[in-house]
């Protein structure tokens, strides 16, 4: 019954183009095992204690990729293939130098932060969202998204990252060999990671397991958008890092607070003086004003000593100008920066 199997499998296998998956991906032989023995190319022997797991490993001197064989998988020949196209895959990262393997206990500690996994939720949606409508601007909130949970969580995402990279690129491998082998079961695969990305339920906190689901589908989305992620796997960056190294929103931030910044710069440069207020803002132009810390700058402002409603006896300034402002109440001006012409 096993041989049977081994050799249906093995004929799926024929018919797939790994090269056409990722250059330079080869088959390398597989082992399947159930609770007694393994059945290999050559044969079959009792189950030994080192074979405990669906992986890519090395047995008798050779790399051999191995998949255990449960009864509800032995009617779907091509999908059974796929998978061990996913343990073929980590065997090809092996040969190639793959670097970027997770500290799993790194992601054990993953924090319990619920804002973050809030933020993680979206994301997903997001990316789902990108590969069903090959959406650039649902891409574009995926890598937003992601980049302030990673501000938010700081080093231990780097993990998370190097798991959707082999995991991910792993998993890609396996449904682009399923595509090939039986595009009606490609789109029904497809369409269940999609369905973990929407709706993952408690899954959404095991980093791990989501890593599969995310990395094969933005795989899958950077394809549909044209944009290139094949690379050497003596590659040092994820896969993440890789496609998002652009980053419009930083420079467009790093641009507006370099030119607000220059604002209060620019006039402390110049001869000052400060004159004290204590009086309350009572009118302002407020598309003319930006505030760092306790300072607003400001052309133009209107101070006066009663409630925000009174008008009347306004002090008016036009002219750039530098509020000191009272932390505990900021329409109270403590004081006013203003150039000094003399």
């Amino acid at each position: 019954m096993m041989r049977e199997l081994y050799v249906s499998i093995q004929a799926e296998l024929e018919k797939i183009d790994f090269e056409a998956i990722w250059p330079g991906f080869a088959p390398i032989e597989f082992i399947l095992i159930d609770d007694e023995i393994i059945c290999f190319e050559n044969g079959e022997k009792p189950k030994g204690s080192e074979f405990f797991g669906n992986t890519a490993m090395y047995y008798e001197g050779r790399l051999v990729a191995t998949w255990n064989v449960s009864d509800a998988c032995r009617a779907d020949i091509s999908g059974l293939a796929a998978n061990i196209v996913h343990e073929m895959f980590h065997g090809f990262q092996k040969l190639e130098g793959e670097s970027r393997h997770a500290d799993e206990f790194a992601i054990f500690a993953y924090p319990d932060n619920l804002a973050a996994y809030r933020i993680k939720s979206a994301e997903y949606r997001a990316l789902a969202r990108a590969y069903e409508n090959a959406d650039p601007a649902a891409l574009a909130d995926f890598i937003a998204l992601r980049r302030a949970r990673a501000e938010a969580l700081g080093d231990v995402i780097l993990d998370e990252y190097k798991c959707e990279t082999t995991e991910g690129l792993a998993e890609y491998a396996g449904l682009e060999a399923l595509r090939q082998l039986s595009p009606e079961k490609f789109a029904l695969r497809v369409e269940k990671h999609l369905g973990k990305l929407k709706n993952p339920g408690e899954n959404l906190f095991s980093v791990r397991l989501m890593t599969y689901y995310s990395g094969s589908i933005l795989c899958l989305v950077l394809q549909k958008l044209g944009i290139d992620f094949l690379h050497n796997l003596t590659e040092t960056r994820t896969l993440f890092e890789l496609f998002a190294n652009d980053d419009p929103i930083t420079a467009d931030f790093n641009k507006y607070y370099t030119d607000k910044k220059s604002k209060f710069d620019d006039l402390l440069s110049k001869p000052t003086k400060i004159i004290d207020k204590n009086l309350l803002v009572m009118g302002y132009n407020p598309m003319g004003m930006w505030q760092m810390g306790d300072q607003i700058f400001a052309h133009f402002i209107c101070l006066g000593k009663g409630d925000e409603t009174d008008s009347k006896d306004c002090e008016i300034i036009q002219s750039p100008m530098i509020l000191n402002i009272n932390p505990a109440n900021n329409r109270e001006v403590i004081s006013v920066i203003l150039e000094s012409l003399q």
